[in-house]
């Protein structure tokens, strides 16, 4: 089933809740984020579980499918959560939240390029993939990790 992911970009989930922007947002003038993060924790959990099974539905897998699950690394316990609601052991999950803290944008290829320095990642491999953020956004996908290609100038 996995073979089905090397026809292309596979689809990704993506989602968006403008009503509950109040729960996570920055002032204009202001530099600081705001939250209310038991509802955000709340919302990253289900979102990101929701997108994951959507993801996974649109592959033809299942979670057993999965061999690593790299998610936004804001927060291990939210990880955590979204994986066992999944029912994925923690064996297959790559956090390093731990050592680098919430980078934003840049934690999904933060967490891969670990995991991969790690030997937790290899050629083959079915990848889920998850996110949630300000502005109340969120997306998924499943992805099949390919050789690496070295480019020199």
């Amino acid at each position: 089933a996995a073979g089905d992911l090397d026809r292309g970009c596979p689809r990704f989930v993506l989602g968006c809740d403008p009503e509950q922007a109040d729960l996570l947002y920055a002032e204009q003038d202001d530099r600081k984020l705001r939250m209310q993060g038991r509802e955000v924790y709340r919302h990253a959990v289900a979102r990101m579980v929701e997108a994951t099974d959507q993801a996974l539905a649109d592959a033809r897998l299942t979670i057993d499918d999965l061999d690593l699950y790299v998610a936004h690394q804001a927060n291990s316990r939210i990880i955590e959560a979204a994986a066992a609601e999944l029912g994925l052991p923690a064996s297959k999950l790559a956090i390093h939240v731990d050592r680098v803290a919430n980078t934003s944008s840049a934690s999904i290829p933060l967490a891969l390029a670990q995991a991969e320095r790690d030997g937790l990642l290899h050629p083959g491999m079915t990848l889920g993939l998850a996110a949630f953020g300000a502005g109340f956004v969120w997306g998924a996908g499943v992805v099949s990790w390919k050789e690496r290609v070295h480019v020199c100038a």
